[in-house]
């Protein structure tokens, strides 16, 4: 095997690898003197969160590098499972949930601010969307095995990528420079039941004089985790110690609409235990009173899907003369997954003199209908994407141009759903009997199911390129500046059945939208070297919307190096994230709501605390008023190091966002037409000439102000004890002092404090742990995340919110243990959450466990065999 690297890239990536703070600056080894002009060139680099290429590592930006080692000694198999763990990703992010079109979706959110609000970058260049969520990047769609390294700059970079960049930037740098082959298989097989983990990936290098070529292919996957594999989620018929939420009143109840018993649940002798185990006949004082038949869904639903992925990856580039090269990168990507629900619970009207009711008033039936069987989904993504640029140089200037396209095509297929209007008819004519559903005929049953479906696509096509040039020589050295353009165009579309989008399908419903927009960006950066030890660098950018309007991203950093060892940094940033093209476009879908028209009772004189809840129209809308997000983000902070083994860094940072995009519901907008306020933009309540309702006009607005602030901190430690081997240590800790939303919509509440409260850890900490010695490796990495609240509540006047009840804090230890062998290659054996702890658990969690930050998977021993030639 052989690695075609010049001196300076190897010092980098030891560097970058070994953790350098940010901020000290890093220089060359020596090159031949007839080299120098060439070195001159070949000597700078360029690092996320900067146009402008420099000699030095690190400039005023804070970059977290996770390099392949890392990748490797962390044993995940996915990015996103790799990202969730790092102390950036504050509260956690989206997973992969069994039984929805996201069961294979993973993304990022750095500062707890949403995947949205966090941009994902390949190689520098912009990924698409995916189409299920129309909010954020699947990082669950790029292959892991074609990963180099991933570099996190946890400062806003709006001035230089455009919207999304608020929180930070991700950026994952592909595999390019390497010549030779390997293939690598991992496999585990974990000691809970479930969650069985391959891994594989092969890979070929090919360098010559003048050109470079390097494919990858690989595949990893997992099987499914089923909720009663797991104790916290397990029925609680079965473990009263499960925090699941598991009895849903859509077994086989019956409210009458008349009668002596009129309002309460009933459930007919014979018809409960005795049709399912999964059916539980208890008294019910929550929904109704009364005493009815609940179903345990538990037994049949899955946590999380099986999920698959495959991919192939290529990179290139030739050196066309001493001037100039050509470079390229292609992937095709396809994500599969198989997530299956409980059977489906819906409800219906039946008449007194229907066969199938077994009682003589007229009833609304709350019904599972488990005799059309479990709902099973199959979701798969695609996504390809192309890139081709050149670089080179025109007498002093340095010039970068391109074509990048990306497509995400995303196809989800549900099966045993209900055609609504086929079961209300057989309930009718009572060839389907609640009291003896699996009696009924194939036929009938056939007849009642529906499969559905949802196709979806992201598609970007983006031109760019810039220009890279020296200005004038001050007193630290010249002033660098790029200016560039970039022109991309997007389009989106999402399309549901017409059966689910006309709300015709039991346990299903569609909004289906579409649209496309151009982006005009230009763009400068200037690097200013006031002194040796002190610069300055300032950006801007301009973006222009074709659908909502424009944006102005600015932003100036600074480095000042007061001695060698230490380095202090600051940056003040305005950036954007522009409203998403689902948001904007998505069509009208009638939702019936239930919700307290003050305003007409305050109008019938009717006391607000006796005023009623009714039903009423109203329409889920895409809002196309929405305007972008905008953001002001300040940060400082200091390297040091403080002796030869021992080097840190401490940065604070805070984030004001205004404008924000959040859905605003039917019952918030009564609200704020009885407060006497206005509606947002697009949203709105129209009443006919008596003063009732008429229809609601509800989604998504600009609306309330997000601000978070915290600190990071960063030690790492060498220590090099000669033939004994060297042992590298680091600790990364994200501590979050304020994270709160203010909103218009309740602005007699005090802002509750976010921080610590359920699904908001305060802090989160790594400390990684790898010892050398000879051909072996060891690795122990911790994992540690911070104690919650379980909840908040009103106080008895409504005017402040309380903290209640604990969630436990989690800490999980990985060890590993590597031997390269004589013949080239590389066996590692690895434990996952040594401890085999649980995750924090809590029944106010969606998944009875802390599904954003931790993992209910338990002890996994790994096997790895990489194997180069």
């Amino acid at each position: 095997m052989k690695h075609n690297r010049n001196q300076l890239a190897k010092a980098i990536n030891y560097a970058l690898g070994a953790g350098m703070i940010a901020g000290l600056a890093m220089t060359a080894a020596p090159v031949a003197a007839q080299d120098d002009e060439e070195a001159a060139d070949l000597d700078r680099v360029q690092v996320t969160g900067s146009r402008i290429q420099r000699a030095d590592v690190e400039g005023a930006l804070p970059v977290t590098v996770i390099d392949r080692e890392a990748i490797e000694l962390s044993g995940e198999t996915s990015i996103a499972d790799l990202l969730r763990n790092t102390t950036f990703n504050s509260f956690g992010s989206f997973r992969p949930q069994s039984g929805s079109s996201a069961q294979n979706f993973g993304s990022i959110s750095l500062r707890g601010l949403g995947s949205n609000r966090t941009l994902v970058l390949i190689d520098g260049r912009r990924f698409p969307k995916s189409p299920f969520s129309g909010t954020g990047q699947d990082i669950n769609a790029i292959p892991i095995g074609a990963v180099e390294r991933i570099e996190i700059l946890s400062d806003g970079a709006s001035a230089v990528y455009g919207s999304d960049a608020i929180g930070g930037v991700i950026n994952v740098i592909t595999r390019k420079d390497y010549e030779g082959a390997q293939v690598s298989y991992t496999y585990s097989n974990p000691e809970r039941d479930g969650g069985k983990q391959r891994a594989g990936h092969a890979m070929v290098g090919i360098q010559g004089d003048r050109g470079r070529m390097l494919a990858v292919a690989s595949k990893n996957s997992r099987s499914m985790i089923f909720a009663n594999q797991r104790p916290w989620s397990e029925s609680t018929v079965a473990n009263p110690f499960s925090q699941s939420n598991n009895l849903s009143p859509y077994g086989n109840n019956w409210v009458l609409q008349d009668g002596p018993n009129a309002g309460q649940v009933n459930s007919p002798d014979g018809a409960c235990e005795s049709l399912s185990p999964n059916l539980h006949r208890l008294t019910d004082d929550t929904f109704w009173g009364g005493e009815g038949c609940f179903y345990d869904f538990t037994t049949e639903s899955a946590d999380e899907a099986t999920i698959s992925n495959q991919s192939l990856h290529v990179t290139g580039d030739y050196q066309v003369n001493d001037d100039w090269r050509a470079y390229t990168r292609m992937e095709n990507t396809r994500t599969f997954s198989f997530g299956r629900y409980a059977p489906l619970p819906d409800f219906a009207v039946v008449s007194a003199d229907s066969p199938a009711n077994p009682y003589d008033y007229p009833a609304v039936l709350y019904h599972r209908f488990q005799a059309l069987g479990p709902r099973d989904s199959e979701v798969e993504s695609n996504v390809h994407s192309g890139l081709l640029g050149f670089e080179g140089r025109v007498g002093g200037v340095d010039l970068d141009f391109g074509v990048n396209y990306s497509r995400y095509k995303g196809y989800d297929i549900g099966r045993n759903y209900g055609m609504r209007s086929n079961m209300q008819a057989a309930l009718d004519d009572g060839s389907y009997d609640p009291t003896d559903p699996f009696g009924a005929s194939d036929d009938t049953l056939n007849g009642m199911r529906v499969t559905i479906s949802r196709v979806s696509e992201f598609e970007i096509k983006e031109f760019y390129g810039s220009a890279g040039m020296d200005i004038a020589e001050i007193g630290g050295g010249w002033i660098q500046a790029v200016v560039g353009a970039e022109y991309r165009e997007e389009a989106f579309s999402d399309q549901y059945d017409s059966l689910s989008e006309a709300g015709l399908v039991g346990g299903s419903a569609g909004n289906s939208s579409s649209g496309e927009r151009d982006v005009s960006a230009l763009y400068t950066e200037w690097l200013f070297p006031v002194m040796d030890n002190l610069e300055v660098t300032a950006a801007v950018r301009y973006d222009d919307y074709s659908d909502y309007g424009d944006d102005i991203s600015p932003k100036v950093a600074l480095r000042y190096q007061p001695t060698d060892s230490i380095t202090l940094r600051a940056s003040y940033a305005e950036g954007y994230a522009a409203p998403d093209l689902t948001l904007i476009n998505a069509k009208p879908a009638f939702s019936a709501e239930f919700v307290r028209d003050f305003p007409r009772c305050e109008q019938l004189g009717v006391p607000q605390n006796d005023c009623p809840e009714i039903q009423t129209d109203a329409f889920q809308i895409g809002n196309p008023d929405l305007d972008s997000e905008n953001s002001k983000g300040y940060a400082a902070g200091i390297g040091f190091q403080a002796t030869e083994w021992l080097s840190g860094s401490v940065d604070f940072y805070r984030i004001e966002i205004d404008n924000i995009i959040r859905s605003i519901g039917a019952q918030e907008l009564i609200n704020l037409e009885f407060e006497g306020r206005a509606f947002p933009p697009g949203l709105g309540v129209y009443r006919d000439d008596s003063g009732g309702i008429d229809e609601v006009i509800f989604g998504p607005a600009n609306e309330g102000d997000l601000t978070t602030q915290g600190i990071d901190f960063n030690l790492r430690a060498n220590f090099d004890f000669g033939d004994a081997g060297m042992l590298r240590s680091n600790l990364q800790v994200g501590y979050v002092d304020e994270w709160e939303i203010e909103s218009e919509l309740d602005d007699d509440i005090p802002s509750p404090e976010t921080v610590g409260t359920r699904g908001t850890p305060q802090y989160r900490a790594n400390l990684d742990n790898t010892y050398s010695f000879g051909d072996f490796r060891f690795a122990w990495n911790i994992h540690h995340t911070d104690s919650t609240s379980e909840q908040v509540v009103l106080n008895d006047d409504s005017s402040a919110r309380i903290e209640q009840g604990h969630i436990g804090s989690w800490t999980r230890h990985d060890v590993s243990a590597t031997w390269f062998t004589p013949w080239n290659s590389e066996l590692t054996l690895l434990v996952r959450n040594v401890a085999d702890r649980n995750p924090p658990q809590s029944s106010f969690f969606s998944r009875s466990y802390a599904f954003d930050y931790s993992d209910g998977w338990g002890r996994i021993p790994y096997i790895r065999y990489t194997q180069n030639f």
